[in-house]
């Protein structure tokens, strides 16, 4: 298996990362995302279709959609949209943490999700008067 081929499976699965079952990805589409997102030319889909059974035989939740030519999801993300909802809602009551702490983590939190649930969820974090400390103001002691 070539370095490049390698790479092409990473990638692929990390576009999975931002699926669902309501917005699954076709071949076209994640040849498209290859192309355009990490500069992979000339990805035919027929060696997407061997990745996505690769994926699959590794034990990834990688779905077929129902209508089969909507393409496939991932199944399972690491935490639940409720679960980083959850999070995200601590993080935004919490006055030990900076804007910018507040930010990194929430951006962190997204990315545990599918596109969708970052869409839902990008409008929370909204520093409010008193509930976060601002730049600088930290209670942690900070490494020098």
């Amino acid at each position: 298996m070539s370095t490049s081929h390698k790479e092409k499976i990473i990638r692929v699965l990390q576009l999975f990362q931002t699926t669902d079952e309501k917005t699954p990805m076709n071949a076209v589409q994640i040849s498209q995302k290859l192309e355009e997102e990490y500069g992979m030319e000339n990805v035919h889909r027929t060696s997407i279709y061997d990745d996505v059974c690769l994926l699959q035989s590794c034990g990834y939740p990688i779905k077929q959609a129902e209508n089969s030519h909507k393409g496939w999801y991932m199944e399972k993300h690491l935490l639940e949209d409720w679960e980083i909802k959850l999070m995200l809602d601590s993080v935004q009551q919490a006055r030990c943490v900076s804007v910018h702490e507040a930010n990194e983590i929430r951006n962190k939190l997204l990315n545990l999700t599918s596109q969708r649930g970052r869409s839902r969820f990008s409008h929370m974090i909204m520093p409010l008067p008193g509930n976060v400390r601002g730049v600088g103001q930290t209670v942690r002691k900070r490494k020098v």
